[in-house]
């Protein structure tokens, strides 16, 4: 794999037939990740199921783990996917931990990197950097678009204020 990311870490096992509470990052959590290929301890494994469980939790099941006893093994580990499956599977706009570091383009041809992004009360907004200048966006819709490749600002950096 190339360009991994953390995006879950595996918890303890729920039930006899191997699966396992799963600690998802917020923003990809929805995403479906059924066979797709991951990382855990560098071995490779396929999801077989990632659902939905009580009190806003999931579970998770791979390929081929079918008992309490196999997916023991695995609790606490860090699970890794690569970048560009991220992408693949993203329904809207992705998450932007994909970004940080990328320039990004925007509308008035200015090339601000994202340097990093937060979450407060169930709002993103992402830190751009430009020159020695820093701006504080919010991640939605109105402000961004991904093509497929590139993360793209739709308004002008210049509406919003550089933090002091």
């Amino acid at each position: 794999m190339t360009s991994k990311l953390v995006i879950a870490k595996i918890g303890k096992p729920h039930g006899l037939k191997g699966y396992a509470y799963i600690h998802i990052n917020d923003y990809i959590k929805d995403y479906l990740y059924s066979n797709i290929l991951i990382e855990v301890d560098e071995e490779e494994m396929y999801i077989e199921e990632v659902k939905k469980h009580l009190k806003n939790r999931n579970l998770i099941k791979f390929i081929n783990v079918d008992s309490i006893n196999q997916i023991e093994n695995y609790r606490d580990k860090n699970v890794y996917l690569d970048k560009m499956s991220l992408l693949e599977l993203n329904t809207s706009l992705p998450w932007p931990e994909l970004f940080i570091g990328e320039e990004l383009i925007t509308q008035d041809k200015k090339k601000p990197i994202l340097s990093s992004y937060f979450v407060l009360n169930q709002n993103t907004s992402v830190e751009l950097s430009l020159g020695n200048k820093i701006f504080i966006v919010p991640y939605d819709n109105l402000n961004f678009n991904f093509n497929g490749k590139k993360l793209l600002m739709i308004k002008s950096l210049s509406l919003y204020n550089p933090v002091e």
